[in-house]
């Protein structure tokens, strides 16, 4: 309803939309000057820059836009990790549509993943699972366009197997657990691409966990075992004591398993 005032003002379009909370403080000035005259709205006597842009030169309308563009990646960003989710929906979500505005898409990545976890963590799985797809579509084409440059690609797919571990957790989290597992598969389908078996150990303690959950017991034994095979085969010297740390998760995991789901419990005393 806003935009059709706005469009019958003589607004033509909305360079970019502010909070609730902004939008309370400048309604009472639009409200007013619709009263007055429209024309005069029109011609942006009200001083309503980032709102439209009739009577406001294009490149002073994109020089607002680019800085609030900024403004909201960034500061979604801090609200997420000060772990203030609604803030940083907001402002992730309206830097996501200036990046369409502005046809720029520098941040698109970073926005897409702190607003995907951001609903996750807020327990919005619907609107988390399309952010999620989009970061890993556009992370899918990261590896292709990075195929023939070693460095960018190996972290290109690095970036790949993070979002598609993510979304295997949102769909573990909706007890999505066939979809979880698809995800899980194709996060291990690029530990193999990429020669990396140890850095695997992650997604194998997802995949135990998740098939737990789904009742596919020896498909969660296996993915234990391999949990901790991966943990005790990555022992080094260094950082020693965050690595056996790991290990001994990894090993009392296996044991629960073989004690709680198949109650063999000389095993599990082994392990």
């Amino acid at each position: 309803a806003l935009m059709r005032l706005l469009h019958a003002a003589g607004i033509p379009s909305i360079a970019t939309a502010h909070s609730m909370t902004q939008l309370d403080r400048v309604l009472p000035k639009f409200v007013t000057q619709i009263k007055s005259s429209t024309a005069a709205l029109a011609s942006n006597a009200a001083g309503l820059d980032l709102w439209g842009y009739a009577g406001v030169p294009s490149e002073k309308t994109l020089n607002l836009a680019k800085t609030e563009l900024k403004r909201n990646v960034f500061g979604g960003a801090k609200a997420y990790k000060k772990r203030r989710f609604g803030g940083a929906i907001d402002q992730l979500e309206n830097a996501l549509r200036l990046m369409s505005y502005l046809k720029t898409y520098k941040y698109q990545d970073g926005a897409l993943n702190f607003l995907a976890k951001a609903y996750t963590l807020n327990k919005d799985y619907r609107r988390a699972l399309p952010r999620m797809a989009e970061l890993i579509a556009i992370r899918r084409k990261a590896v292709h366009r990075s195929a023939n440059k070693k460095t960018q690609n190996l972290k290109a797919q690095g970036k790949l197997v993070a979002a598609l571990q993510s979304m295997a957790w949102l769909r573990y989290r909706k007890r999505d657990y066939t979809a979880a597992l698809k995800a899980n598969a194709e996060a291990l389908e690029v530990y193999k691409a990429v020669k990396r078996p140890l850095a695997a150990r992650v997604a194998y303690a997802q995949r135990s966990l998740i098939a737990e959950a789904d009742g596919q017991k020896e498909e969660a034994l296996r993915y234990a075992k391999l949990n901790l095979k991966t943990a005790l085969a990555s022992l080094k010297k260094k950082d020693l004591a965050k690595q056996k740390t790991t290990v001994s998760k990894a090993a009392m995991r296996l044991a629960r398993l073989l004690r709680k789901r198949f109650s063999f419990f000389v095993q599990a005393k082994a392990a």
